[in-house]
This record gives structure tokens, sequence and C-alpha cells, in this order.
């Protein structure tokens, strides 16, 4: 997969969407993936499944922020899942670990994302 791909499949069950994203978020890719992220906020709680991401650079961290900060300020739930080796020691150097829930499973994620946004 080169630098500039990304694929992002969503899959809605019941009132949460989850979103399979497969490739880079970089300085080519992060504009493709905030936007999809934008629209999704609009849908409600999201599940993002990051066990295929291969690299997220400083532009992707920027862009995880802004994911944030939308949904703060949205009142949505983003729930990240299968983080890949990669994407937490990212997570971990940036400090965003903890903007997001992380569970340990798809199960538990799922009734997080469903819950309410307090």
């Amino acid at each position: 997969m080169s630098l500039d791909e990304l694929n992002i499949i969503s899959e809605k069950i019941e009132n949460v969407t989850i979103y399979k994203i497969t490739g880079n978020i970089n300085s080519f890719t992060s504009q493709k993936f905030l936007e999809s992220m934008q629209k999704g906020i609009k849908k409600g709680a999201m599940i993002l499944d990051l066990e295929d991401v291969n690299m997220i650079t400083s532009q992707g961290v920027t862009s995880f922020r802004e994911l944030a900060d939308l949904s703060f300020t949205h009142r949505v739930r983003v729930v990240l899942i299968n983080l890949s080796h990669s994407a937490k020691q990212v997570f971990q150097m940036a400090g965003i670990r903890n903007l997001f829930i992380v569970p340990d499973n798809e199960e538990t994620a799922m009734k997080l994302a469903s819950r309410p946004y307090r």
C-alpha cells in the first residue's frame, strides 16, 4: 500500500457506525480521513477500527485531535478499537491516548458507543 492510500468502509449496527480504516493517516490522506469522520459525527456514535492502519504521522495526530474536538462539540462518542502496535505508540508519544475510549474488545466497544453522551 502506498503512502497516499486510505480506505474507509462503514457499517451501521443499531445506532453505531463502525469504520474500518485501512492504510495510512498522513499529510496525503489526513484530509480524506477528517472529512469522512466529520460526516460520520453527524450520524451519531462511531467506532473506528484501526487494526489495518499502517502509519499515523504528525498530520494524522492533528486529525485525531480535531476528531476529539468534534466529538466533544457534537456530544458524540468516538470509540477506537484494534489499535495496531504503531498506532498505540503514536497515540502514547503524542499524548492523545486519553482523548478517546479504547476498550479491549468489540463487544465492550459497542456497549460504550451505544451509551448516551454525558
